[in-house]
């Protein structure tokens, strides 16, 4: 494999600056209204552009694509004004009917029905002004449109094209192989001196390593944690590390005869300790002790062995329960484990490990046949309902998602959610989102075990880099000396 990509990268040395990214994943598609993956959204955060952007420090709401907006009829109409002179990558002016072709097709989308289930439609008034009709009143919708689900799509002609009027395009995609990126001739927005980027995919983790020794490559995100160190006592390499909005949690499966008993599940979460996120994933990796990391201060799940021991007593617990936790097959996940199976196992309770490949995994939380599943989830976008419209859907998930809807105090819950929804206030809406979370801890459906952060390893000529909240790097800061 090295020495298929050297014979392929060499070619592409171009005049002005160019970076070569040794990429972890590959996208699976450049059509912003289908994607669900990180990878994709990668690189369609670079070439699409949405309505309204966040700030990464204040979260404040920004203007982007369109540069005015209000809410009227009590939040159930949204006006938005465009930026006006914004040109898609082909050179086609930006308007109205643009906005409007981009959402009406994301409604007919599983992603349109999942995260825009309140949006009625959204109609054209001159080409300067959009206006969305809501079902309902929905105070995080702006927020909402900060995801790449809401991009907007060239659609003059009744059908989607990957283009877009972000500050790069699409120039040449050999799937399995790599993707270069361009910049957009028309962007109306400040860039860097990057030309051109070239995504290089399916590459090992040691070509990845030898590659970048060998300055083949300029940046990536797929280094081993074992070849870490190595790249960290370099002058030639920086390590550029940002904890995004995330949770990685293990959830339980109230259908599973033991993991049904709320007295058990108490006990196990007191027996987490968050400490062994750590022992696996060293700074890469940000141990949680709740599901809303806006409030991380203050923690609501706890390690507390005493606690554990005196619930699995006085509840004859002790040497009679058996669990089964599924998680993706990974070695570093099985090492963050086992401290958990030898706690539990020490006061009496047996948890068995069962790593599974995709797709049996999803098969298998499909079904739910587990006791316990690890999953993760990075937030869509960043206000607190993005973790929990994923915990407390409105509309149907796929199977394959653990959700919350299986516990018999759902509705409850989905009821204070929908109230929080109604509010205009976000200061007022978040508290009401933290006593929901505290809420769902009183009957333990799961343990909060880490929040991602994500790694880029650069050359010491790259300079720029920048990883927003959602996960995204982006490639207009970068520069190359």
């Amino acid at each position: 494999m090295r020495k298929f990509i050297l014979s392929i990268s060499l070619p592409f040395i171009l005049t002005g600056a160019n970076l070569y990214f040794g990429a972890k994943m590959e996208p699976i598609s450049l059509d912003p209204a289908s994607q669900w993956d990180q990878a994709t959204t990668q690189v369609l955060f670079n070439v699409y552009d949405t309505l309204v952007k966040i700030d990464p420090k204040s979260f404040k709401i920004l203007p982007s694509l369109a540069v005015n907006w209000k809410a009227e009829r009590d939040g159930k109409v949204w006006v938005f004004i465009l930026r006006r002179g914004v040109k898609f990558s082909n050179g086609k002016p930006l308007t109205s009917e643009d906005v409007v072709f981009s959402f009406r097709r994301l409604l007919k989308k599983e992603a349109g029905k999942f995260f825009f289930y309140f949006l009625k439609d959204v109609k054209a008034e001159g080409p300067y002004k959009v206006v969305f009709s809501l079902k309902k009143k929905f105070s995080p919708f702006l927020h909402v449109l900060t995801m790449v689900q809401a991009s907007v799509v060239y659609g003059k002609d009744g059908k989607f094209k990957p283009i877009g009027t972000g500050p790069y395009m699409v120039s040449l995609w050999e799937k399995g192989k790599r993707m270069i990126l361009k910049k957009n001739p028309y962007y109306w927005g400040l860039t860097g001196n990057v030309n051109k980027i070239v995504l290089i995919f399916n590459l090992s983790m040691n070509s990845i390593y030898a590659l970048l020794m060998d300055g083949k490559l300029d940046m990536t995100n797929a280094i081993s944690v074992t070849r870490v160190d190595a790249l960290k006592n370099s002058d030639k390499f920086h390590l550029h590390s940002f904890p995004v909005l995330s949770l990685a949690f293990l959830i339980f499966n109230p259908s599973d005869p033991w993991a049904k008993n709320l007295y058990l599940r108490e006990a196990l979460s007191y027996l987490w300790n968050p400490e062994w996120v750590k022992l696996s994933y060293r700074e890469f990796r940000k141990p949680a002790c709740r599901i809303l990391t806006f409030h991380e201060k203050e923690c609501l799940w706890e390690y507390n062995p005493r606690k554990a021991e005196k619930i699995i007593k006085s509840r004859g617990i002790k040497g009679k329960a058996e669990l089964s936790l599924i998680y993706p097959e990974n070695s570093l996940l099985t090492r963050m484990f086992l401290p958990f199976v030898r706690k539990a196992e020490e006061y009496g309770i047996r948890i068995r490990l069962f790593p599974v490949k995709d797709p049996d995994r999803l098969k298998i939380l499909a079904r739910r046949e587990y006791s316990m599943a690890y999953y993760l989830w990075l937030w869509d976008y960043p206000e607190p309902y993005s973790m929990l419209s994923f915990l407390l859907p409105e509309g149907k998930m796929p199977p394959y998602y653990p959700t919350l809807m299986s516990f018999p105090q759902s509705f409850l819950l989905r009821e204070k959610l929908q109230r929080a929804l109604s509010i205009i206030s976000q200061v007022e809406r978040c508290k009401l989102y933290g006593s929901l979370e505290s809420s769902i801890r009183k009957f333990y459906p799961l343990i909060p075990l880490h929040q991602l952060k994500l790694s880029i390893f650069s050359s010491s000529r790259v300079k720029g880099i920048f990883i927003d909240p959602a996960g995204i790097l982006r490639y207009q800061y970068l520069n190359k000396e």
